[in-house]
């Protein structure tokens, strides 16, 4: 039998993860670090995630939403030639929701950060 390659274990490797042996235990948490690296990858910020970081992401969802709003002038004429005009019309227009959902969450996030930062500064004083 095949011993746990992780930490030099030494219990029985049952399971092959990212191409080494592992046991029962290391296996999962191997795959609560996957799920934890997927939502972070996927999150529009985390705790850590720093203010400023906040506000350049916003910048660059407004410069997106605004670059999208310039296309769709030159996307309504290839609409036009391409003949599937109602579907890229509403695929667009469901991006640019989207786009100004981010925006929105992502600014509210803020609003809460300085509300509490206010509400401890007056506790404190």
């Amino acid at each position: 039998m095949a011993k746990c390659e992780i930490d030099n274990c030494g219990k029985t490797a049952w399971f092959k993860v990212d191409g080494k042996m592992v046991c029962s235990d290391h296996r999962k948490e191997l795959r609560v670090a996957k799920k934890q690296d997927f939502v972070e990858s996927k999150a529009l910020f985390m705790p850590d995630t720093t203010d400023e970081e906040i506000r350049q992401d916003i910048l660059e969802d407004m410069a997106n939403l605004a670059q999208h709003e310039a296309g769709t002038k030159w996307m309504r004429m290839g609409t036009l030639l391409s003949g599937n005009a109602t579907e890229q019309m509403l695929g667009a227009g469901f991006k640019a929701l989207i786009d100004q959902n981010k925006i929105i969450i992502r600014q509210n996030e803020l609003i809460l950060r300085m509300m509490a930062k206010e509400g401890n500064g007056a506790a404190s004083q």
